[in-house]
């Protein structure tokens, strides 16, 4: 390898790229990133080492970044990266934005990442990525299912459900006027407003003494 350690290098844009290869060298990251670092000449003790030289222009200038179609922006955000161990969204594993970081995830990948790759740190973290999101959807789904706010959601049939624009013991219905309503979430109704109520089945059914009054309840 050159005794150059910092190189200048143009992207698809041609916009100038400050890289570091003694940073690339020794970066924890890029461990095992074997095509990575024979395309950027840093093989020198491994088995993967060869005679590789990176483009010049007729400047003299490097163009490995616009050779491969990258742009500056796509380099920063492998470097930042390299740097911390983290990519934009990573936190954003919520089912609601979930979609937001794999789409930037595929984007990273259509990168650096995806064209110099593979970069096993980088295969990581979207690996681990994706586990932290079955591990917390499987939770939030259980939650949901325990304590359900919805009827659809009452998969264990552990509620009698209502819904009104009043709490139940002010509507007429079959249940004991003395039963336990709690209200869980609102919905629209075309330009109304009205509320899901739930009451628990075990305690109903102890102020019930006839099969035919619970057969009524669940009509």
């Amino acid at each position: 390898m050159s005794n150059i350690n910092i190189i200048r290098v143009l992207d698809r844009y041609s916009a100038k790229v400050i890289i570091d290869l003694n940073e690339l060298k020794t970066a924890e990251r890029l461990e095992d990133a074997h095509i990575f670092k024979t395309l950027f000449n840093l093989n020198e003790h491994s088995g993967f080492s060869q005679n590789f030289e990176m483009r010049k222009d007729t400047k003299g200038e490097f163009i490995i970044l616009r050779d491969y179609g990258l742009s500056q922006k796509q380099w920063i955000e492998f470097i930042n990266f390299v740097r911390t161990g983290r990519i934009k969204h990573m936190e954003r594993i919520n089912k609601q934005d979930m979609n937001i970081l794999i789409e930037h995830i595929n984007e990273l990948y259509m990168g650096v990442f995806g064209i110099f790759g593979p970069i096993p740190s980088f295969d990581r973290l979207c690996e681990n990525i994706v586990k932290k999101y079955e591990e917390k959807h499987i939770k939030e789904e259980k939650i949901k299912y325990e304590n359900p706010m919805t009827p659809e959601d009452d998969i264990y049939h552990k509620y009698y459900w209502v819904t009104g624009y009043n709490h139940p013991n002010l509507m007429g219905n079959n249940f004991p006027p003395d039963v336990l309503w709690n209200v869980t979430v609102s919905f629209q109704t075309g330009e109304s407003t009205t509320k899901y109520y739930r009451a628990d089945r075990n305690n109903v059914e102890t102020k019930t003494t006839t099969t035919q009054t619970m057969e009524t309840f669940d009509e």
